[in-house]
């Protein structure tokens, strides 16, 4: 017995694929699991096993059916797929033809396939290859910062702690004279001014001194995250364990000293060290985005709308569950505002383009990610930890499936963006670090600009 395949064009990239299953194996099936629930189901007045099957078929005929619909399509699914000869970009579609015994199972899939594309001549293209460049004034801005944001901490005794200084506290709360749910801690840090607490305790523990016992009296603000606290005024017993007196860096020597340097020199080092990284991935990805849009330029891609549908979905999904991480939330007002509609729907479609301009350039140059290069990449990673953590950090990355994809698929991306860069015409010029910063500022203001822009009009 062999299924019938039939397919027909929808449109661009969009199929319909008809499949036929014969008479005699839809009865089979259907037979199978008739049986199979005629064992399994207990009827009053019959041993298990036992019922006729002209009474299993009168109660469990359609339960029977419908098995039997769900192992054919099954067991043909990609049986037929294979035989269209389509590869689909995203789940093909199932939509069943009601069963008729005398011509068997029927149903078809509708099938969404990539669209087929002609490279461009790349050498046409003409692209802007930036390098961002550290300098002096760079090293000493970095510098300054960490002179003025580094802190330190000395255990103090008999020292009355001040804004800035940090404390490691026991606390019990009580509301009512009764403790609540959640208002204990042990050997909990604090630092007095950062506002991590609710309105009042922190002050409270103003001038405390290490193994002092205070009463802190604080209300929790009335939008409170959890409402059974909101607006209530709490009584908080507080033993101090420890107060360390905070201290800054007056000099770079001094500074150098705070964060485990041996002299100033080896502290710049350093700091050009990373700096320097930070250029060499600013310049990346400046490349990498001019790159692609000279690609995406070059080429005029028509998208069946059923793909564009299921990237929105499922960008829409990831969104989601990122502010859910966040403990935010993404509500019906955000989803139905043209703006955001509008901006999933362009994210999604450059997506859509830019991955199949990139696996047609994977495919004609037969690109492919090595191991070496993949060791290399984490290895690279990894020295961003202390030289007895490295060997640690690299068993621990080789064991997350997620970030060793993305880490191959980032691989691939930069080859093919060495590739684009290679064939096309390139016209090179450099900015310094602090002045790529400042365009990255400038253009993260000027996208809140319109998107709030966006949201007042509509």
């Amino acid at each position: 017995m062999s299924i019938q395949i039939e397919v027909k064009a929808l449109g661009a990239n969009e199929h319909a694929v008809h499949v036929s299953v014969p008479e005699a194996e839809y009865k089979k099936v259907y037979a199978g699991q008739l049986k199979k629930l005629g064992n399994q189901v207990k009827l009053q007045g019959f041993r298990p096993g036992k019922a006729p099957a002209d009474v299993i078929k009168q109660k469990f005929g359609g339960q029977a059916r419908q098995d039997a619909i769900d192992q054919l399509v099954r067991d043909h699914y990609v049986e037929a797929l294979e035989s269209s000869g389509l590869t689909p970009a995203i789940q093909p579609q199932i939509e069943l033809t009601p069963v008729q015994e005398s011509a068997g199972l029927n149903f078809t899939m509708k099938v969404v396939t990539w669209p087929s594309v002609e490279l461009a001549d790349l050498s046409r293209l003409k692209v802007d290859e930036q390098k961002v460049d550290v300098d002096d004034a760079d090293v000493e801005e970095a510098l300054d910062r960490l002179l003025a944001e580094q802190i330190s901490y000395e255990e103090k005794v008999d020292y009355g702690a001040l804004e800035g200084d940090a404390l490691h506290i026991d606390f019990t709360g009580f509301i009512s004279d009764e403790p609540f749910e959640g208002g204990r801690g042990e050997n909990i840090r604090l630092v007095l001014g950062e506002g991590r607490f609710i309105p009042g305790f922190e002050e409270g523990l103003t001038g405390a001194k290490a193994g002092e016992q205070r009463t802190v009296n604080a209300k929790f603000p009335d939008d409170y995250n959890h409402e059974a606290l909101a607006g209530m005024q709490a009584r908080f017993e507080v033993l101090v364990r420890t107060v360390s007196q905070a201290k800054k860096a007056t000099s770079l020597e001094e500074l150098a000293g705070f964060i485990g340097f041996d002299d100033v020199d080896a502290l710049k080092s350093d700091v050009s060290k990373r700096l320097s990284t930070e250029a060499d991935h600013a310049g990346r990805a400046m490349n990498r985005e001019a790159a692609y849009n000279a690609l995406l330029a070059a080429h005029d891609i028509t998208l069946p709308q059923a793909l564009v549908d299921d990237a929105i979905q499922k960008n829409v999904q990831r969104l989601a569950e990122q502010l859910k991480s966040q403990g935010a939330q993404l509500t019906p007002e955000m989803m139905s505002d043209e703006a955001f509609k509008a901006q999933a729907r362009d994210r999604s479609e450059h997506e859509l383009r830019l991955t199949i301009l990139l696996q047609a350039i994977r495919q004609a140059e037969d690109m492919k990610v090595s191991e070496d290069e993949v060791m290399e990449r984490v290895a690279g990673m990894a020295e961003r930890y202390p030289a007895q953590e490295r060997d640690a950090f690299i068993r621990w990355f080789h064991q997350q499936e997620d970030q060793m994809d993305g880490l191959r698929d980032d691989i691939m991306q930069s080859q093919c963006v060495a590739y684009i860069l290679r064939q096309a015409k390139t016209k090179q010029s450099s900015l310094s670090l602090s002045a790529w910063r400042a365009a990255q500022q400038a253009r993260e203001e000027g996208g809140q600009l319109v998107a709030a822009a966006e949201r007042e009009a509509a």
